[in-house]
């Protein structure tokens, strides 16, 4: 995928999620069972930064006697409003900035900050191209302090039997002429590979296009490890257990800062 493509699929999940918020923040209002493992991590005082926040779910994690310094990042101006609407008056006084996670380093208020806990929940298979992929990790890893903790999740688009696979992509592109995808997405479906898929998100009258990369847990691995992380855990999930990468909903991946 050359660089053109990735910003053009960048510039169109961003306008999507602006478009869902509120119906996209509806249906995000419990915690992740994916996150559970995340409460052995973070302790009272640490800093935490969520990228690609959303409404700002991953605070509903923790306990709001677990005193945290919470900071959300998310490309999504609406998801970003409904976050701070939701956590007006959360005590904790969580931080919710807007800003494309490609450009985290840009926002005044947290360039000279490391945390203790950076997470990227079901964010980086939105993420179009080796190379934006790992800029992604790498700018992550600035922000962490030494020892410091990655807590990743992605959706397996592996899975057999989902209604959002790598399969279903793959067959929905090959069920299309180039001219019918380029007059729906505004670019080549020849820029795609097996594993890039774009999919619609659905709700009400509301149908916008989403693009999804279906990671293998080797491919995540080796990616943390290329940006300077020791991989601690990873591994397949279903509804917070371990499962196999044909039912497992959701892979998980625990890395540290060396």
């Amino acid at each position: 995928m050359n660089r053109e493509t990735a910003e053009k699929i960048c510039a169109l999940n961003a306008r999507t999620y602006d478009r869902i918020a509120r119906a996209f923040s509806d249906t995000r209002a419990r915690p992740w069972d994916e996150c559970a493992p995340l409460s052995g991590y973070v302790k009272n005082e640490m800093n935490v930064l969520d990228v690609g926040c959303g409404n700002g779910r991953l605070l509903i994690s923790f306990p709001q006697d677990l005193q945290i310094q919470y900071t959300g990042i998310d490309t999504s101006i609406e998801l970003i409003q409904r976050a701070q609407e939701l956590y007006a008056n959360d005590p904790r006084q969580p931080e919710f900035f807007t800003r494309d996670v490609l450009s985290l380093q840009t926002i005044p208020e947290i360039q000279s900050r490391q945390y203790d806990v950076v997470s990227a929940i079901a964010v980086l298979h939105h993420i179009p191209s080796r190379e934006f992929q790992t800029q992604v990790l790498f700018l992550m890893r600035e922000f962490l302090k030494p020892g410091g903790m990655l807590f990743l999740t992605n959706w397996n688009l592996l899975q057999i039997d989902a209604r959002k696979s790598v399969w279903r992509h793959a067959w929905e592109r090959w069920r299309m002429s180039d001219g019918e995808w380029q007059k729906k997405y505004g670019f080549s479906r020849k820029e795609l590979g097996f594993r890039d898929g774009m999919t619609t998100w659905k709700s009400g009258s509301l149908s916008e296009p989403l693009y999804y990369y279906s990671f293998t847990l080797g491919e995540l691995a080796r990616l943390c490890q290329s940006a300077g992380f020791c991989v601690r855990e990873v591994y397949y999930s279903k509804k917070g257990m371990r499962a196999h990468w044909w039912d497992g909903r959701n892979s998980v991946v625990v890395a540290q800062r060396v």
